[in-house]
């Protein structure tokens, strides 16, 4: 028996590579079963080009791995036959596939991961209808049991689901078209290419990393990044396409979410590479991009104030209930009662950076001083100030702030260890408090709890600050529709069209303004690699003269 032509429902489409295309699916499989074997291809290529995989990340990830579940399995494949099928398929070298991990609501079980032929990214493909009677009823039965729970879900009073359909009504009237497209690509691959080779020099790197980068670097393929960034590239635009024409089932049930750890907003763009991120136009018109300065480390700063009980603020205070908990927790650990130095150095010491609009200095030409990762650059002596990058001390602070002990241990700059890094980056109390808040049970802060939740201590201070950035967010978020501004969420900042940047930029510091006065929303500038240490050249030694460090502390 032959497939079952779809006449009078809705037609789904897939691709149709070149490399085991339809017509080959059909010969090895039957017809019967071409359009379900193409399209869980089609479905895994998708889903690896949306998922960003980098040189640090997921193991799965970076070898090509993505998650299929159980559900698409035997929905797309058949019950019966979806083992049979994957075990074919991966003799014939079109995939390979594992189980791994376990499945949060039966710990017994393995998940399922897919990796496909490294030829289906490079191949030409082409988007064909599916003709297949059965999958397509299948198709259209999810497609419209997402869209009916996104409709009960917007019923609701719910700010988070307000936020998130207000989110999707505004990438609807959004597009990206690059006209220079070659030479925005080779921008990108440019700019990651001097990044790792930055990252190579960085002496903090463990061996295993800097090893990788440096195959990374040497094995580096033009040709080959250039077709990953043309297929993501082109998937935005289908995924654009799709949620216009109400296919969600195409772009997959979480482009739009809340993750369950930090709680954090996530849309189609929330993948998309910076360099192309300029090209968002926005019902049509160009866009800026709004970020909060230094994010976490301006929340921490907030934070330890607000557990000190400074209030960083001359108007009503915005209570955060996180941060309360918080408090409680850290003085039942304490005893009752901090230290004088819980934090207080920390706060003292970077006070003229988080708060206010930093320090100005001038010598010859104008030079503005409130960046934390600059000043840091200094701290660790002036005479290494034009030789190590700020992403350097960027990476630094994000890798001792987020890892566990084991996996910082070996971190060494000169003679300090990972300690002293720890007391120079945050001063001893400000370490104390960190290290503290890496003891207290904070699993009330994680979103999803459905299912085996996973959770370990060391990362309480990420979830702490993610935490806290999307209730910051969330109240400029509700700020910015009430004005009914059309952006784009960017997890710690904004696009929206360039005709209105500085009175959204007002508007989003006037919200803050009732929160703390340590943060602050900026417009996000491009500066070129070169001219970053251009500028930068002799600027360690001046500032060394101003604030008056030890180039050899």
């Amino acid at each position: 028996m032959g497939y079952k032509k779809y006449v009078n429902g809705k037609k789904f489409k897939i691709y149709d590579f070149e490399f085991f295309s339809l017509n080959e699916i059909g010969e090895c499989f039957g017809d019967k079963k071409k359009y379900r074997i193409g399209k869980f291809l089609d479905k895994v290529y998708r889903s690896k080009i949306r998922s960003r995989s980098s040189e640090e990340g997921d193991r799965l990830l970076i070898s090509g791995f993505v998650y299929v579940s159980i559900k698409d399995l035997e929905g797309i494949l058949g019950i019966r036959y979806y083992k049979e099928v994957l075990e074919k398929l991966s003799k014939k070298g079109i995939i390979s596939y594992r189980r791994d991990k376990n499945s949060k609501y039966d710990y017994n079980k393995k998940l399922w991961f897919v990796k496909l032929n490294d030829e289906f990214f490079s191949c030409v493909k082409n988007n064909v209808d599916i003709e297949d009677g059965l999958l397509n009823r299948f198709l259209e039965r999810k497609n419209n049991e997402i869209i009916n729970k996104e409709s009960n879900n917007s019923n609701l009073k719910n700010k988070v689901d307000k936020f998130i359909e207000y989110e999707k009504e505004c990438c609807k009237v959004c597009n990206i078209k690059i006209q220079q497209f070659e030479k925005v690509i080779d921008l990108r691959l440019n700019n990651k290419l001097e990044e790792f080779k930055d990252k190579v020099s960085w002496e903090w790197m463990s061996k295993i990393k800097r090893n990788n980068l440096e195959k990374t670097i040497e094995n580096f393929d033009w040709g080959k990044e250039k077709r990953n960034k043309i297929n993501d590239y082109n998937l935005i635009n289908e995924d654009l396409i799709n949620l216009k024409n109400g296919n969600i089932i195409e772009i997959g049930e979480n482009v739009f979410f809340r993750d369950g750890y930090g709680k954090r907003l996530y849309n189609i763009f929330s993948r998309v590479i910076r360099e192309f991120r300029k090209e968002i136009r926005i019902e049509g018109e160009e866009v800026v991009e709004i970020d909060l300065k230094s994010s976490h480390l301006s929340l921490l700063y907030m934070l330890i104030s607000r557990i000190n009980g400074i209030v960083n603020n001359d108007e009503d205070v915005k209570e955060f209930e996180i941060i309360n908990d918080i408090k409680s927790k850290l003085l039942e650990l304490n005893g009752g009662n901090f230290d004088e130095e819980y934090g207080l150095d920390f706060i003292k010491k970077f006070e003229s950076i988080f708060k206010n609009d930093g320090v100005f200095w001038s010598e010859k030409n104008n030079i503005e001083f409130n960046d934390y990762y600059d000043l840091m650059r200094v701290s660790f002596g002036s005479d290494k100030y034009d030789v190590r990058s700020r992403n350097y001390y960027k990476e630094l602070v994000i890798r001792v702030l987020f890892s566990d002990d084991r996996s910082k241990s070996g971190v060494r700059i000169g003679k300090d260890n990972i300690g002293e890094i720890e007391e120079k980056l945050f001063e001893k109390g400000g370490k104390k408090i960190l290290d503290d808040l890496r003891k207290i049970d904070l699993i009330n802060l994680l979103g999803n709890k459905e299912g085996r939740i996973s959770y370990k201590r060391y990362k309480n201070v990420s979830l702490v600050l993610m935490n806290l950035e999307n209730e910051v967010m969330d109240m400029v978020r509700l700020r910015l529709m009430r004005n009914k501004i059309k952006y784009v969420s960017m997890f710690d900042g904004f696009i929206v069209k360039e005709k209105y940047g500085n009175e959204v930029l007002r508007m989003c510091n006037d919200v803050l303004v009732g929160i703390d006065n340590s943060l602050r929303f900026v417009m996000k500038g491009e500066v070129k690699w070169e001219e970053v240490v251009e500028r930068n050249k002799g600027f360690g030694e001046r500032l060394n003269k101003v604030f008056g460090f030890n180039k050899n502390k």
